[in-house]
């Protein structure tokens, strides 16, 4: 499997579950607000511009709450911590079960998003009739920040690591893994971040041609009889995942 499908597998993974993106990569630093562009082929954001800058100053409001105090992600990867036995550092095995596996966990996270999505809505909207919205952009609308991250991702399948454990949760379970912890991959290959003070996680909308406009015809029997007027108007949607090729 390409590296590309196997970050890809993992944003997806995110989208589907979470109903968020993956940051990408997860040291890339975004603020509500931020207009990105996201590279084709290697999915890397960059920041070409804020809605502040766009509206001249006039921004929407934001609202920033605490939490959740702990997130743990995985698919296809099972901790084992009778292998931890005699080894000094409190610490467990992890195998990844295919190529495309990972785990993320996270603490002490603080969420930040717009007060309200409509007057956002409304200003893309302007702002593609004006033309001064690019296809390529995407307004983030909300982050997920953490004070620790880690993120393992398998490059291939029976990849194995060690990882900390949380020595203040004494019962066994995925919540005891420590973020940021340091993580040693023993076997295989996988892409690895500890994080600290990072925004892995985001929420964006962009704009696209809605190529629905027009107002019903005379029906002639055929399938979804439109008028003949050209799509000139624009809709906003919810930003989806693209191609993230592993580093």
């Amino acid at each position: 499997m390409p590296r590309s499908a196997v970050g890809s597998a993992y944003g997806r993974a995110l989208f589907t579950n979470q109903g968020v993106l993956a940051t990408w990569l997860p040291d890339r630093d975004l603020r509500v607000g931020d207009i990105v562009a996201r590279a084709s082929g290697t999915g890397i954001l960059t920041v070409e511009t804020t809605l502040a800058d766009l509206l001249h100053g006039a921004a929407p409001a934001t609202v920033t709450r605490d939490g959740p105090d702990a997130v743990t992600l995985q698919r296809g990867a099972t901790i084992d911590y009778a292998a931890a036995t005699g080894v000094p550092v409190l610490t467990a095995a992890l195998s990844f079960a295919s190529e495309s596996s990972f785990i993320f966990v996270a603490r002490q996270g603080v969420s930040e998003h717009y007060e309200r999505l409509e007057p956002i809505r409304a200003a893309l909207l302007d702002l593609a009739a004006a033309n001064a919205w690019r296809a390529t952009w995407q307004i983030v609308t909300g982050v997920r920040r953490f004070t620790t991250c880690t993120i393992v991702i398998a490059r291939q399948a029976g990849t194995t690591a060690r990882i900390t454990l949380d020595p203040a949760i004494a019962l066994p379970g995925l919540d005891t893994l420590t973020a940021a912890a340091k993580v040693a991959i023993t076997g295989g290959d996988a892409s690895t971040w500890e994080l600290t003070n990072a925004a892995p996680l985001y929420e964006a909308l962009t704009v696209q041609r809605n190529f629905w406009t027009g107002q019903p015809g005379v029906s002639d029997g055929t399938f979804m009889d439109l008028d003949s007027r050209p799509p000139d108007e624009h809709i906003v949607i919810r930003a989806e995942p693209g191609e993230l090729d592993l580093p």
